[in-house]
């Protein structure tokens, strides 16, 4: 571990070692001129342009999306972190021309659907455009093109995968500006890697695989923290495509570590068991600041959020003795923890819940609430409530304000031995949940059948709401969870047979993983989109851009071909239209 005088910020950070480079691991397997694969679609007012879609009754709708951006100077209200940027061409107080045609949105794009291209005015030397740019698309029968992608509907058609060489993946993340991070650990465990995307499937930079120092890595989550914007205060497009200054997005990966290693400042001694670590690339790729911090045991950081003013929100686990933080209310292990960090790396609070337990899951809402879940063995104190999981083992969720103090909850959560449950907020703030169960609990169901997945859902108060139960022949296990800025849930399922649902129209039948795009009240999905062979993907992990574009991640253990998709063996994340 560093000296805790050697780790604290400043707003001069340390440089530490550089490592982007334009020619990464990975490669681009599929942009096709975004080919569709096969989704099933339900719903009359939802219709799939893929060739081999069915279609049945079922729900319609979601929230409207007032936290997407839009044409004529509107603005993005939702969490992350968004840093303004001026976009490349007509901003600044150089080179504005006054009348001259402008578009900011995705390439491709304008004059498609919704979109258009505008009209740049200057005043007082500012460049301001009147273009309408792609928004999240709604998937109601008379929705508009918002996306501008061709299509008035919800398709989940198949749009590009990126596929690395022999590694495990980690986490996928999206920015609002359409950017994409896609982390993991190399196959030899001693180093990670990461690759950033437009949302075209163009690499923006890549990492290499160079990190080491005689210790190990296992990365477990990634995040992006801010967006490209126009001098308006608008969402711009990140493309990299050539354009200057593609990105204005920075990157969190974290994980945990064993031995001593290095982030590229120098060798940080192993303080015990395994260490946490946080490192941030900035918008080339390029590593800003990276630290640890651990106790004498097992230490880990399994979960990144980020807030709506570049903040940065970590969740896992820490032991006894832990040293290498200094947080002014800094918890004492063991236990699940939450901390919340500046931009730079400062430490603003930590909370620990004392007892045997860990944090997994972390979204903050759009009032800049933190929402944690997590696994218990035992009895936990959170701030003064004791929570006991009623057979010793359980799944929680619980909210903290932005200052670290218990809001809501805890709520015990009846998932399936060694489950951990994933979390996600909805624009109205509700928190909806994502485990593995055990047939004959929650979902009813026969003692001793396969496990069954659950999506619960507590309002904006944290008053329970109808879960919906996904169930079938064979062991179901909760993948991913996340929320589209127009409210509809994204779950992914690994399976090896067919999925139902009570509210269900149809079944879906996938070969191995299926992603299901879910209308509020979440009873139907809209459209599946199923993938992989039984027992051939694991570790998945999912994430939302700003206009609803879904990404999908794991590893697979063998090739797999399906349409346009083609995945090798090892690492891959793909997307997936609204």
């Amino acid at each position: 571990m560093l000296p805790s005088a050697s780790r604290s910020r400043s707003s001069a950070l340390v440089a530490l070692l550089a490592v982007a480079s334009t020619a990464g691991c990975a490669k681009i397997i599929g942009l096709a001129d975004y080919s569709e694969g096969d989704t099933t679609s339900t719903g009359s007012s939802h219709t799939s342009q893929a060739s081999s879609s069915t279609s049945g009754s079922g729900g319609t709708g979601g929230a409207t999306a007032s936290s997407s951006s839009s044409g004529g100077g509107s603005s993005v209200s939702s969490g992350g972190g968004d840093a303004a940027s001026s976009s490349a061409g007509t901003g600044g107080s150089d080179g504005c021309v006054d009348g001259a045609p402008c578009y900011f949105g995705l390439d491709g794009t304008a004059g498609i659907g919704s979109c258009k291209t505008g009209t740049t005015t200057c005043q007082a030397g500012v460049a301001t455009c009147d273009d309408v740019r792609p928004m999240v698309q709604l998937c109601a029968a008379s929705s508009p093109d918002d996306d501008c992608e061709g299509a008035s509907v919800c398709t989940g058609r198949y749009r590009w995968a990126e596929a690395s060489v022999p590694a495990s993946a980690a986490a996928v993340a999206a920015g609002l500006d359409g950017t994409v991070a896609f982390a993991g650990t190399a196959s030899d465990g001693m180093s990670f890697y990461a690759d950033a995307f437009d949302a075209r499937g163009r690499r923006c930079w890549a990492l290499p695989a160079v990190y080491g120092g005689g210790g190990a890595f296992a990365v477990k989550a990634v995040a992006i923290s801010g967006a490209k914007r126009t001098p308006d205060g608008r969402v711009a497009a990140a493309r990299c495509d050539g354009s200057p200054s593609p990105l204005a997005a920075s990157t969190v990966i974290a994980g945990s570590s064993t031995g001593d290693i290095d982030l590229g400042h120098g060798p940080i001694p192993n303080a015990g068991g395994t260490d946490a670590f946080v490192t941030v690339l900035d918008t080339a790729g390029q590593v800003a600041w990276g630290t640890t911090f651990g106790g004498a045991g097992d230490d880990s950081i399994d979960a990144v959020a980020i807030g709506p003013a570049a903040e940065i929100y970590l969740a896992g686990r820490v032991s006894t003795g832990l040293t290498g933080i200094s947080c002014p209310t800094p918890g004492a292990g063991p236990g699940a923890f939450v901390a919340k960090l500046g931009a730079d790396g400062a430490c603003a609070w930590m909370e620990v819940f004392n007892g045997p337990g860990f944090a997994t899951g972390l979204a903050v809402d759009a009032s800049g609430r933190v929402v944690v879940s997590g696994r218990l063995t035992g009895s936990v104190d959170f701030e003064g409530t004791m929570l006991d999981p009623p057979s010793g083992d359980a799944g929680f969720v619980a909210r903290l304000t932005s200052d670290g103090l218990l809001e809501a909850g805890p709520v015990s959560l009846a998932c399936a031995t060694d489950a951990s449950p994933l979390v996600a907020v909805t624009p109205a703030s509700d928190v909806l949940t994502l485990c593995s169960i055990e047939a004959g609990s929650a979902c009813g169901g026969t003692a001793g059948a396969p496990s069954l997945a659950v999506l619960e859902h507590l309002d904006a108060t944290f008053a329970v709401k109808p879960a919906t139960c996904f169930m079938g022949p064979s062991a179901i296990h909760a993948g991913g969870l996340a929320v589209d800025p127009a409210g509809y849930a994204l779950v992914q399922l690994a399976t090896g047979g067919e999925v139902t649902s009570a509210g269900f129209s149809q079944p879906v039948t996938p070969p191995g993983m299926v992603v299901l795009k879910l209308a509020s009240p979440f009873a139907d999905y809209v459209w599946a989109y199923p993938y992989g062979s039984a027992g051939s993907v694991t570790g998945p992990s999912l994430a939302v851009d700003g206009t609803g574009n879904v990404l999908a991640a794991g590893t697979s253990a063998s090739a797999y071909v399906k349409g346009p998709l083609q995945l090798g063996a090892g690492a891959f994340t793909l997307e997936l239209a609204p």
